[in-house]
């Protein structure tokens, strides 16, 4: 009777849709899933800057500020990401460039919980030594819209989680928005199947309301460098600092 759309950020559905409308923000996230750190080591890190905004040698006008993500997983595996917010600027350099400063990078971050990498080696030399055992590796492009939840435009689909464009542009996708919103998403379905209720404009009213999306584009802004934008260096690790000193006073 319906179709769920729950493909997530390349879903057909919502490319069709979208059309060429430009993403408001991107989210990028490189890691790996790797062997090789301190045992004694089971510390996380949810979102740590260990440096200010940096420039692109090879593409001139682009900067990024960039942040880590690490936690332990199970048998003595670790997960560590390197993220970036950016707008989408048709002139800026590709997912590779972000590759190339996760591993360039990592050894600066990881050199307190990883003998090689505090030893200043680098990750192909702990690679070489067999040290540093990536198991799998991430690649995520988030493109997120203000233009959200997506309205769509035939009967008989309903459209959740990514694909629906319900998600912070904070976050790595809107996994957790659709968890939040289960609940109102089971009872409309299951309402809209038992009723017959197929008319686009009914399934549209599933998506649930976030009141707190202005908040978390004004953060996703705040925390992403423009093209040629001549800001200073440490302009977003301060006025992170001072905010986080905000909600904590």
């Amino acid at each position: 009777k319906l179709v769920v759309d729950c493909m997530g950020n390349g879903s057909p559905i919502s490319k069709q849709i979208r059309g060429d409308e430009v993403a408001n923000g991107v989210c990028i996230v490189v890691g790996t899933q790797a062997e090789g750190f301190k045992p004694e080591y089971m510390g996380a890190d949810l979102i740590v800057s260990d440096d200010d905004i940096v420039e692109l040698e090879q593409n001139a006008g682009e900067r990024r500020q960039y942040f880590w993500e690490s936690f332990p997983n199970i048998n003595g595996k670790r997960t560590t990401y390197l993220f970036t917010y950016l707008d989408d600027d048709s002139r800026r350099d590709g997912v590779e460039s972000v590759w190339n400063d996760y591993v360039a990078r990592l050894p600066s971050y990881m050199k307190e919980n990883h003998d090689g990498f505090g030893a200043g080696k680098s990750v192909e030399e702990c690679m070489d030594d067999g040290s540093f055992k990536p198991v799998k590796s991430f690649t995520g492009v988030f493109k997120t819209f203000k233009n959200s939840p997506i309205q769509m435009q035939h009967d008989r689909i309903v459209s959740v989680g990514d694909a629906s464009g319900v998600q912070s542009p904070l976050s790595f996708g809107g996994f957790g928005a659709m968890l939040r919103h289960l609940e109102r998403y089971s009872d409309a379905l299951t309402e809209a199947i038992e009723e017959n209720v197929s008319h686009k404009d009914d399934l549209n009213l599933m998506n649930g309301y976030l009141p707190n999306q202005a908040c978390t584009w004004m953060f996703q802004k705040s925390m992403s460098v423009p093209m040629d934008d001549p800001r200073d260096a440490d302009f977003i690790n301060r006025l992170m600092r001072n905010n986080y000193k905000g909600m904590m006073s």
